[in-house]
């Protein structure tokens, strides 16, 4: 099993990924540009425990690499991505950057915060 990067912390990850499921929703919902959606929650959102770089990683992640995750969904889903409810979409998203395109982070966290979140 692998530990944790000194000075990572695993709760303030886990709150980052959270407000980033509530984000890309409503960026999805809204068509607003992503960093409007990150200033919006960090004025809105309690972001000072939650890893705020690790957040923004993500929702720049999904953002720029939106078409290459759907891609990537479509032939385990059954039905086309659009109508996929929107926060379904959202957390499928997230989890599927993570395991993309994230190696350092082991897959077993991605699937249990993508199921906890």
């Amino acid at each position: 099993m692998s530990h944790a990067p000194q000075g990572l912390d695993l709760a303030a990850r886990s709150r980052a990924r959270r407000r980033a499921l509530q984000a890309l929703y409503a960026w999805q919902l809204s068509g607003s540009h992503m960093n409007a959606v990150i200033e919006q929650f960090r004025h809105e959102q309690d972001m000072e425990v939650a890893d705020l770089e690790y957040f923004e990683d993500l929702l720049h992640g999904v953002e720029k690499n939106v078409a290459a995750l759907d891609e990537a969904l479509r032939p385990h889903i059954d039905r086309e991505v659009a109508q996929i409810d929107p926060i379904e979409r959202a957390a499928l998203r997230l989890a599927a950057y993570e395991l993309k395109f994230r190696p350092d982070v082991p897959y077993r966290v991605v699937i249990n915060e993508a199921i906890e979140v």
